[in-house]
């Protein structure tokens, strides 16, 4: 309310950044839209996009065609893809090429002006996912990693994730498990050994985990999904409580139960072959309640034997602990009344 009374009033300029936009309407506000309305009647919102491949090369052949320049195509493909995305970047490096005075850019020249020096790039996580999955060679998925911004830690969490949908094969998912395990064990080594490059071994296993764990390449294009279990702050309801259980139980932060505690109690009684929804002896001991143990199997809560499950689970739930409390009261031990007494140095009044 008062960033758009803000907005009505002042008679300056005003420029706000957002990286979520969704943070500004209201992730949990169901009315959104009409708050998103509210303020586009005041501003404007301009969205930042990378240009694309195509859009890049056009922009270069614009701009030289205005300095009567001209280039082989090769050349511009090789800035472009030095270059991902970042426009100014890339008309930085052709007005570089040509200080020299030449009237031609050819492939040697662009090589040039490349080894001069590297910039910083970046790649979003999912196209940096994409190109790190269809890696030929080991260096190939290490020169990707790099320029993926996200932390080792991030990106371990993103392939472990992915690896299951991406490979098909046992023995392909085997090894890129264990080298994901031998990440995640490196990864944790920065908290007792300060000389062992722990964020290095971990970016290195993971995007190896990711690349070369298969001799089979994908030319296609490959369905990534987000790691549920980094979802902060969009977690259900449920799925809250049942972490903030699992943090007290094990005396552990809410991070490392969402990290570490949630993912493989979660894989483990989704799956179905070792574990039983109608056996509630674990959930009882975890003190979970009837929606957070099918959140614990992963069923659909809207199905109806999902909820007698729920039902039986309240039932069993209650007279467990009615009978908890029975048993407590049968063997506590009865208060025995130690009878004083008197001390024998003590007169009585009748001796009188």
């Amino acid at each position: 309310a008062e960033l758009l009374k803000m907005l009505k009033t002042t008679k300056q300029p005003i420029i706000m950044t957002c990286n979520e936009p969704m943070g500004l309407w209201g992730r949990r506000n169901q009315n959104w839209r009409n708050a998103r309305d509210r303020f586009l009647r005041q501003a404007e919102l301009i969205q930042f996009r990378r240009a694309n491949k195509q859009a890049m090369i056009r922009i270069a052949k614009r701009v030289l065609k205005e300095e009567n320049i001209t280039a082989d195509l090769v050349a511009l493909e090789k800035l472009v893809q030095a270059n991902p995305g970042d426009i100014r970047a890339l008309v930085r490096d052709l007005q570089m090429i040509c200080e020299c005075g030449i009237e031609h850019i050819n492939l040697a020249s662009v090589e040039t002006q490349l080894s001069r020096g590297l910039r910083d790039q970046q790649l979003d996580i999912f196209p940096g996912l994409q190109g790190l999955y269809q890696s030929e060679t080991a260096n190939d998925a290490r020169l990707v990693g790099i320029d993926l911004d996200i932390t080792p830690r991030e990106l371990l969490a993103w392939v472990s994730w992915n690896n299951s949908s991406v490979f098909k094969d046992r023995n392909t998912l085997n090894r890129a498990a264990i080298t994901c395990s031998v990440a995640d064990q490196s990864l944790h080594t920065m908290y007792t050994n300060l000389a062992y490059r722990s964020w290095y071994w971990t970016s290195q296993l993971s995007t190896l985990s990711a690349s070369v764990s298969t001799s089979k390449r994908h030319e296609e294009r490959i369905s990534l999904s987000y790691p549920e279990f980094m979802r902060r702050g969009h977690e259900p309801s449920r799925r809250k409580s049942l972490i903030s259980k699992l943090s007290e139980l094990s005396g552990s932060s809410l991070q490392a139960a969402r990290e570490e505690l949630w993912p493989p109690l979660a894989a483990i009684h989704e799956s179905g072959e070792l574990t039983d929804p109608q056996d509630f002896s674990l959930s009882i001991e975890l003190g979970l309640d009837g929606g957070e143990h099918i959140l614990l199997h992963g069923l659909n809560k809207s199905l109806k034997s999902t909820k007698e499950i729920v039902e039986k689970y309240n039932e069993t739930t209650t007279s467990t602990l009615a009978q908890r409390n029975d048993d407590e009261i049968i063997h506590e031990p009865e208060e025995r009344v130690e009878e004083k007494l008197p001390d024998e140095g003590q007169k009585k009044l009748d001796m009188f």
